[in-house]
């Protein structure tokens, strides 16, 4: 019996912690011309920071600040503050479903779809690997 709740317990936390993001610094690239660069910091209290540097713009530092959440679907969303008068808010959505701990550890890293409110409805391919 004492084995059947712990195989039980380990495999509720593995099911949490598969559903969430692991605490560090990820960095993102996108697929199609590798010129969008993407710094995600993602902290333990479900809230993160978000930079990133195209051909055209950089974000002013210190970035953005948002919380997220990650629902059954495995897409973290998250509602951002930025400190640019022309986009003070930004709301992504990141389909985290090849994300696995191996994947954004990996050379190749893990391909992601993030869609943008201000970019439209479309998502964008990135590579998402941990850097920290």
């Amino acid at each position: 019996m004492l084995k059947l709740i712990t195989s039980l317990f380990f495999i509720s936390s593995v099911a949490v912690a598969a559903n969430q993001p692991e605490v560090g610094v990820y960095s993102a690239v996108d697929l199609e011309s590798g010129t969008i660069q993407a710094t995600i910091t993602i902290r333990a209290d479900q809230t993160l920071n978000f930079g990133v540097v195209t051909p055209d713009f950089t974000m002013p530092e210190p970035g953005c600040e948002g919380n997220f959440a990650v629902n059954d679907q495995s897409i973290l969303s998250v509602a951002l503050t930025c400190p640019i008068e022309a986009l003070p808010n930004v709301n992504v959505n990141i389909d985290l479903t090849n994300a696995t701990p191996e994947a954004v550890r990996s050379e190749q890293g893990a391909l992601v779809a993030v869609v943008l409110d201000v970019v439209g409805p479309e998502a964008i391919s990135f590579v998402l690997k941990k850097i920290k």
